[in-house]
This record gives structure tokens, C-alpha cells and sequence, in this order.
């Protein structure tokens, strides 16, 4: 699990800026204009250069910062380089959610079905991210359906929820084992 956390402030939140883009070229373009951009009107900021972070992983380009959210600018760059999407998140995390079946012959759809039954508000949760992905795998008899997801911050270690329930709790009302991990 990636959380970045910049400097401390009272009034400020850690926002993470994604563009998605058509090609790695693209987004390495937009990366070059972020970085240029960031050097300049530094005084119409509550941030420094320093304090930003920008990268490039494949067709994203990331922008992050801790501001009370000065980032209309950067989304206008990751905008006018062609984005396909723009999304900003709140103290984003790249996290993957294993969900374990005690039954090798649980469909995708069957645990979908049961955690928009028991908790509607996680699945809403988890399709709003950047990266939803799924996999299913059977192994030792069991169902292991992971969803990959990119947004903003749903789990607390230290508290042991996902979107504020305890993990246990939801575990034991879908009938699961539940892993939250680094994807």
C-alpha cells in the first residue's frame, strides 16, 4: 500500500492529481509541463516546489501536494496535455482488498451481489476509485476475489476498517476472510 504524506499544516489536505493518458508519451509530456509549471508563480501558492511531488507510471501522470487545495492549476495542465481523465483524490491509496470464500465455486457476480446486499456503500466506494480491477482465484478450495483499487483513502491500519467498518465486522457479515495489502 502506497499513503504519501507531505508537509504538516493545520488547514491543509494531501491531494494527489492523476491524468490519464492515450500513451506513455503523452503522459511523460504532461510530466515535463507539471514539473516546468510548478518552478513558476510560486507566490500564488500555499506550497513550494519542494513540498510537490510529480511521476509518471505508465499512461498516469501524478501530482501530489499538500495544500488546501491549489490544484485547479494542475488539473488545467493535465487537462490542455490531453488527458482522457482527470481525477483528484484526498490522501490517495493504491491498495488491493483479498476477499476470502471458504467455497472454490463463488463467482465474481455471487461476491458482488453479497457485498452490495451487506455493505452497498463499499462497492459505490470501490467503483468511484481510478483502478477497480478484479481477479479470482481457487486455490486449497477456497475463492480468493481481489480488487485492486486507486483512490482516495478508504482504509485505516491503525483502526483496521475500510471505509470506516472494522474489517472484522465486515468479514464476518459477508461470510469471509478479508486482506488488505499493497498492490
Amino acid at each position: 500500500m502506497q499513503i504519501w504524506y507531505g508537509r504538516p499544516s493545520g488547514h491543509s489536505t494531501y491531494y494527489t492529481v492523476v491524468g490519464v493518458y492515450g500513451s506513455d508519451k503523452k503522459a511523460k509530456s504532461a510530466v515535463a509541463a507539471l514539473k516546468q509549471a510548478i518552478e513558476k508563480d510560486k507566490e500564488d501558492r500555499d506550497w513550494s516546489p519542494d513540498d510537490a511531488s510529480v511521476s509518471q507510471d505508465g499512461k498516469m501522470a501524478f501530482f501530489s501536494v499538500e495544500t488546501d487545495h491549489y490544484v485547479d492549476e494542475i488539473e488545467g495542465i493535465m487537462e490542455r496535455y490531453g488527458s482522457t481523465k482527470v481525477r483528484t483524490f484526498e490522501y490517495a491509496q493504491d491498495v488491493g482488498i483479498t476477499f476470502t470464500f471458504d467455497s472454490p465455486n463463488v463467482s465474481p457476480e455471487e461476491i458482488k451481489i453479497v457485498i452490495a446486499l451487506q455493505y452497498p456503500s463499499l462497492l459505490k466506494v470501490l467503483n468511484e476509485g481510478l483502478k477497480f480491477e478484479e481477479k479470482v482465484l481457487v486455490e486449497e478450495g477456497k475463492t480468493k476475489f481481489t480488487i485492486s483499487y486507486y483512490g482516495d483513502e478508504i482504509y485505516d491500519e491503525d483502526e483496521s476498517t475500510l471505509i470506516g467498518y472494522p474489517i472484522d465486522e465486515l468479514g464476518q457479515k459477508l461470510g469471509c476472510q478479508i486482506d488488505v495489502g499493497s498492490c
